[in-house]
């Protein structure tokens, strides 16, 4: 009973809002400061990378993010150097996040301080901004690899339909590092007004979507099979992140019914993510652990980066290359 009254707090609109509530009531002044922060970043600007919240999501063109190119090549290196532990990664991980690995950790962040000036360039920040309406926090940094699942297993977990449950909303940046096609487990998803139109008609029974899924190993989020999908929405209607690396997207995955990782034997698809949210969102997930020092003196940048709760960096996310197994969320799958 306390199991089922805790899915229905965390995922039902009505519980989530409760929670909310009870978030911001716990630290009111931050909540108005970033508020107030926001609006006065954002007072008589042109936000360039605006996305549309009818549509929750947008396309990048070629040159819109200068340094893409730069945080490409980043990434190809840190892959090539994570190839010798790759075989003990996945053979540690079991289960439903046997197909999806972040070789990123808090360790490689604050070694290579390019990924987070990247994430925290002023067209990516004022675009997070301007979408959720408050100063949000960098959430994660994820270098997301994927590889084919046992051959035995059929699509869960992050390869079904699903939204992220951490909040209302959220803002993803998805960059495809390695060239990706149909069989490479394009990250795929719904526009936010056709996610809506489906879960809608299909309605959002958390407790028996659950309860359903537990055999298949899913987590507490409930899943969406492709056949209700295509019920109350066209196939063309689904945006697949399909191109050359650079291809990317921005995304709300809280409101965009969305999969990824569904890749064919003999393929692996490399993704970089980089995700904000608001300070108090409703349901609290692992997340990278980044000292703000490196930015004092400048009030946006330190507030990117606060934490509600002091944890010490590699809690979540510890190095990879470590012999020592890790805690609870060592190497968690990386957004889809």
């Amino acid at each position: 009973l306390r199991r089922d009254i805790g899915l229905l707090l965390r995922r039902r609109h009505e519980g989530m809002r409760l929670l909310q509530a009870v978030r911001i009531a716990s630290a009111p002044r931050e909540f108005l400061g970033r508020r107030q922060q926001a609006r006065q970043l954002l007072a008589g600007r042109s936000v360039r990378l605006r996305v549309d919240h009818e549509l929750g999501y947008r396309r990048l063109e070629p040159g819109e993010l200068a340094e893409l190119p730069e945080m490409l090549e980043l990434a190809l290196e840190l892959r090539h150097r994570r190839t010798p532990i790759l075989h003990r990664i996945t053979q540690a991980r079991a289960g439903k996040h046997r197909s999806l690995f972040d070789l990123l950790s808090d360790v490689e962040l604050d070694r290579q301080p390019r990924w987070t000036d990247f994430a925290m360039s002023d067209p990516i920040v004022e675009s997070a901004v301007d979408y959720l309406a408050t100063i949000p926090v960098l959430h994660r940094i994820a270098l997301g690899l994927s590889v084919p699942a046992l051959p035995e297993q059929s699509f869960q977990h992050s390869q079904l339909l699903h939204f992220d449950g951490e909040d209302f909303a959220q803002y993803k940046l998805m960059v495809n590092v390695s060239d990706v096609g149909p069989d490479d487990g394009p990250f795929s998803c719904f526009p936010a007004h056709v996610s809506r139109r489906i879960t809608q008609a299909l309605g959002f029974d958390v407790l028996r979507r659950v309860r359903s899924q537990a055999a298949a190993g899913n987590t507490t989020t409930p899943r969406f099979l492709d056949e209700e999908a295509y019920r109350f929405a066209e196939r063309k209607e689904l945006v697949e992140l399909i191109g050359p690396p650079g291809t990317a997207m921005l995304v709300d995955t809280s409101r965009c019914l969305h999969f990824g990782s569904r890749i064919r034997s003999g393929r692996e698809r490399l993704l970089l993510a980089v995700v904000f949210q608001r300070f108090h969102m409703v349901n609290p997930s692992p997340s990278n652990v980044l000292d703000p020092r490196r930015f004092a003196g400048d009030s946006l940048r330190t507030r990117l980066l606060a934490r509600r709760q002091a944890v010490a960096p590699g809690t979540f996310y510890p190095e990879p290359s470590l012999e020592t197994p890790g805690p609870k969320y060592a190497l968690g799958s990386a957004p889809v």
